[in-house]
């Protein structure tokens, strides 16, 4: 508790030291390999069509909230839902040093990018139909179809050097990932690397951050 957000400081000023896409990107490598979750999903399994051999595997994931369901459909409840997420976010914001008009800010920039990437995701049915979610490709094919992001810099920095092919059960929603990292604005996307890095970590500092996020994670 005397520490407060201080054990956060060093992670977060790499986030805002962050001048360009390139840079961005090398970070959110950085932090995947540390587990904070962000855009998409990564791990090394069993081949389920050849289970002698492992493969790695690529797919969507990172989605605050879970599921896309909450960023997309409009009853009262989940409406509700998404509107506390969105305050949960300013207050969260706030407490890491943001001024009220930075955390409203980067609140709707989380929510934009996030909405944005829920809109292309598969729901949680269709995630649970084993076929429809493996495809397996080549590293080129999966370049060709996604040419923004660093493949080769994301493998090295997980330990993997000379992929030839991997499981891309998700390639039109990492075609959205993709282009997200290649459209929005830089400040927008380090909005979201902020709010990675303070999610990832909120539990684990003082009571009054680990009580917010319980708020919000716990009760809503």
């Amino acid at each position: 508790n005397a520490e407060g957000i201080n054990p956060l400081k060093a992670d977060l000023e790499r986030v805002a030291a962050v001048k360009n896409r390139e840079e961005l990107q090398n970070l959110l490598f950085d932090m995947h390999l540390k587990g904070m979750g962000h855009m998409f999903g990564f791990y090394v399994g069993a081949d389920s069509k050849d289970s002698k051999n492992n493969l790695v595997s690529v797919g969507q994931s990172g989605l605050s909230l879970g599921q896309r369901d909450y960023y997309i459909d409009t009853d009262e409840k989940t409406t509700e839902i998404r509107n506390q997420f969105k305050a949960h976010l300013v207050r969260m914001f706030s407490l890491f040093g943001n001024s009220e008009t930075e955390a409203v800010r980067k609140a709707d920039d989380v929510m934009e990018i996030e909405t944005r990437l829920a809109k292309k995701f598969k729901s949680v049915t269709e995630m649970r139909d084993p076929e429809a979610n493996y495809k397996k490709m080549t590293l080129d094919e999966v370049k060709a179809l996604c040419p923004d992001i660093l493949w080769d810099k994301f493998f090295a920095t997980m330990g993997i050097n000379d992929l030839k092919q991997l499981d891309f059960g998700h390639p039109n929603q990492m075609k959205e990932v993709n282009d997200v990292l290649a459209t929005v604005p830089v400040e927008k996307l380090k909005a979201l690397l902020e709010w990675k890095t303070i999610n990832s970590a909120a539990n684990y500092l003082s009571d009054e951050v680990r009580d917010a996020q319980f708020e919000f994670y716990g009760k809503v």
